[in-house]
């Protein structure tokens, strides 16, 4: 390692020399260049498979962010992400915002390479040309940036401010005093702040901690101190502000990726990654908000979901400390382990499918921490003339342990652990710089760096074979997601053998056996479909998608008994789902329960208003309903709320339960006089006759309630009944076969008239029957 030149010799040789070093060594031009075509080459090769060609999940949303920056719709998005300039940026890429993000992944590919070059740059000016070449040698061999290049991710540009600001960290190191140079470091940690929210945060706050330090030693003015301790701090803070004004209303004022981010963050369940452990290793948004209905029981905002999931995190914090310890210690081995934890497809299984030459980076990081190590510990220990360690060292160490609190506060996954790739990189070219150099300091080549090396590489390839996370590298569930985009744009028979091949990795992803069951029920192999279905409900009888499948099936079969039967297995376990009320109001509705049905309509609409489909359903049932009591009994029966004459209903039918004949008979007539020409006046008289025994009267008041609504079955069904008791057989009978022909046609009415014609046949049997009253 080269110490700092003496600043007194200003000859002109000095001088250009030092416009020289000032400029890019034709090296590290070559090597940025190299890097460059390898990550183009990865991004081409990536933009192949189907992942990339119709993204999904984050890369999805993203996508779907670009769009609507030139759509009237805005940038508004169902729950907040973690990234607000990115999609803005990446809007502004010729074809991105049209839903075409090819140009965007290349300009990914040209960031990286830049990332690289900095880096590399970085460390040949402050160490020496060799380090710096063997540090742009070590990032061309790691190619786990191209893989983020073809995401549509923020990774790639946040990489890139992270490696600019090691540049302004360290001449904020060098002089502290002057505010221009931390005002500088502020506005990169803002902008970096804008594209990984989490990570800039930490990285301002340990920049400012170290600063703060810096400033408690040196002659700098009170006001340049706090100036200086101060700066990163407050550039987050109004780049704070600035991310919360692009938010939509109703979002939380701070966002890291939303409080779901946070919730997986400290779940067993995921072990602190994106991920599930278990398959279905991700749920869409839309799943995602439907957990928080149905735990609420109600639609809410999509501050409701920040809300919902933030207040999850925190008590699980504060209940279950050993467990988050347990978490915590997951995170730990994932972040330093050898294979990164995928975001949604694994590296290793893309870099093996699309880009076989690449297929080391999915666990070359081993390699790169052991040399990292090494790097560090030799800058640890060599001198310098003095007892502390190289300044260059400080900005390093700043970014890996910002990187390093990113991945134990947040998701661990390999997005979140990528910005410090390049820095691993620079410290493993610090340790091969000195090793090349050995012959003018052979205290670099001390044993103990080779041991930390060793070392370091064997601590990460063991974590990463012991950590949870370790059952993530799961290819059936790669195969699953990949066949979700086939799924997604109807291509069931492209998705079949991609299916087929995750069922025989894994016997037990149940999800992608469901997801088989209905690529052969679309392809018309029924007998295989109910096959995958069986043998999934044999495995675990609770499982969700294959309920649902196995009731539609059993519904198509002809059995709608079980087909309920499965769909209350599945409102069971979700009471407060409202898609699943509705499937069950649904199958309800076609076996005749029009009132089960009705009333889950109703509880779906109850949690969610704006669910169309339910509030159709419910319309429909509310029509039949209307429609068969409207056959039943007459409209004109019925009183509108408002009407005086319902005031004296109750009190007609009080009399006559107490036998005050002569007040009923008062109140009858003059329900009469006012109310002759609706029905309900004459039915409430035919049954003051009725109750009497006088069924002559009794009829005649039913005749004319016949006349006023022809035909309703209550009427006939009395009327007949008592033209029976008063020995008036035959007509009785004439009266009900009429008005069954008259409805014939009308299921709705033919019923009750069939009903009423097959009693009316019995009871002429018995000479003897009694009367009957309404």
């Amino acid at each position: 390692m080269q110490a700092k030149s003496d600043g007194n010799k200003t000859g002109p040789r000095k001088r250009s020399a030092a416009r020289r070093s000032a400029g890019v060594p034709f090296s590290l031009i070559v090597i940025g260049l190299l890097i460059l075509g390898s990550r183009l080459a990865i991004v081409h090769a990536l933009s192949g498979s189907p992942v990339f060609v119709q993204p999904t999940l984050t890369d999805a949303g993203y996508q779907q962010q670009m769009v609507r920056m030139h759509t009237p719709i805005g940038a508004n998005v169902d729950l907040p992400r973690g990234s607000l300039l990115y999609p803005r940026l990446g809007s502004l890429v010729p074809g991105a915002g049209s839903g075409d993000p090819g140009r965007l992944r290349y300009l990914q590919g040209l960031l990286d390479a830049l990332s690289g070059l900095l880096i590399a740059l970085f460390i040949h000016r402050r160490v020496g040309a060799i380090a710096g070449i063997a540090t742009g040698v070590l990032y061309l061999l790691d190619p786990l940036g191209g893989f983020f290049a073809a995401r549509l991710l923020p990774t790639t540009f946040a990489t890139l401010v992270l490696a600019a600001s090691l540049f302004s960290i360290e001449r904020a190191r060098d002089r502290v005093g002057p505010l221009w140079q931390v005002a500088l470091l502020g506005l990169l940690l803002g902008i970096g702040f804008l594209f990984e929210p989490l990570l800039f945060t930490l990285l301002a706050i340990v920049t400012g901690w170290q600063l703060a330090r810096d400033t408690a030693r040196s002659r700098s003015s009170t006001l340049g101190r706090l100036g200086t301790m101060a700066a990163p701090l407050l550039a987050a803070l109004v780049l704070t502000l600035v991310h919360n004004a692009g938010l939509r209303a109703g979002g939380p004022a701070i966002s890291w990726g939303s409080g779901y981010t946070a919730y997986q963050a400290v779940l067993p369940e995921t072990g602190g990654t994106p991920r599930y452990l278990e398959p279905p290793s991700w749920e869409s948004e839309s799943a995602t908000r439907s957990r928080v209905w149905e735990a609420l029981g109600r639609e809410g905002t999509t501050y409701d979901v920040y809300r919902f999931y933030a207040t999850r995190a925190f008590q699980q914090v504060l209940e279950h400390p050993v467990a988050l310890i347990g978490v915590l210690l997951t995170k730990a081995a994932a972040t330093i382990g050898s294979w990164p934890v995928p975001d949604a497809l694994s590296p290793a299984f893309l870099f093996a499918r699309q880009v076989p030459f690449a297929r080391h980076g999915s666990f070359s990081f081993a390699i790169l921490a052991g040399l990292a190590a090494a790097g560090w510990w030799m800058a640890q220990r060599v001198k310098h003339g003095t007892d502390e360690p190289p300044a260059w060292l400080g900005p390093l160490q700043t970014g890996l342990v910002a990187v390093g609190l990113t991945c134990l506060l947040g998701t661990t996954s390999a997005a979140s652990r990528q910005p410090a790739l390049p820095l691993l990189a620079g410290l493993g070219g610090v340790w091969i710089g000195a090793a090349i150099d050995a012959s003018r300091r052979r205290a670099a080549l001390a044993g103990s760096t080779v041991g930390v090396l060793v070392g370091a590489a064997l601590i990460s390839i063991v974590a990463g074979l012991l950590a949870p996370t370790s059952k993530l590298r799961n290819p059936s569930e790669d195969l699953r997601l990949i066949a979700t985009n086939f799924v997604m744009s109807s291509n069931w028979r492209q998705a079949i053998p991609t299916l087929e091949a995750s069922v025989r990795a894994d016997s037990l992803n149940l999800e992608s056996r469901t997801m088989l069951a209905r690529a052969y029920q679309n392809d018309g192999l029924v007998g295989a479909a109910e096959e995958q279905l069986e043998l999934a409900h044999a495995a675990d009888s609770t499982h969700v998608g294959s309920l649902l499948q196995l009731s539609a099936l059993a519904m198509t079969q002809g059995d709608p008994a079980r087909a309920v039967a499965l769909m209350n297995a599945v409102v069971t376990q979700h009471p407060n789902n409202p898609l699943f009320l509705n499937e069950l109001g649904q199958l309800l509705l076609r076996t005749g329960n029009v009132a089960g049905a009705q009333t889950l309509f109703t509880r779906a609409l109850e949690i969610k208003p704006d669910y169309r489909v339910a509030s159709d359903n419910l319309q429909v049932v509310e029509s039949m309903l209307q429609h068969a009591e409207q056959q039943i009994y007459p409209s004109e029966m019925r009183l509108p709320p408002d009407d005086p004459i319902g005031l004296t209903v109750p009190q007609i039918v009080s009399a006559m339960d107490r036998a005050d004949w002569a007040q009923a008979d008062s109140l009858i007539t003059l329900a009469e006089e006012q109310r002759g020409d609706i029905v309900l006046p004459h039915w409430l008289r035919a049954a003051y006759y009725a109750r009497q025994g006088q069924l002559t009267p009794a009829i005649q008041s039913l005749e004319t309630c016949q006349k006023l609504a022809p035909c309703r079955p209550a009427i006939v069904d009395l009327l007949a009944s008592l033209l029976l008791q008063s020995g008036q057989k035959e007509r009785g009978l004439r009266l009900v076969q009429d008005c069954a022909r008259d409805v014939a046609g009308d299921p709705a009415r033919e019923e009750p008239f069939r009903k009423i014609l097959e009693g009316l046949q019995a009871a002429s049997t018995d000479s003897n029957a009694e009367g009957t009253g309404p």
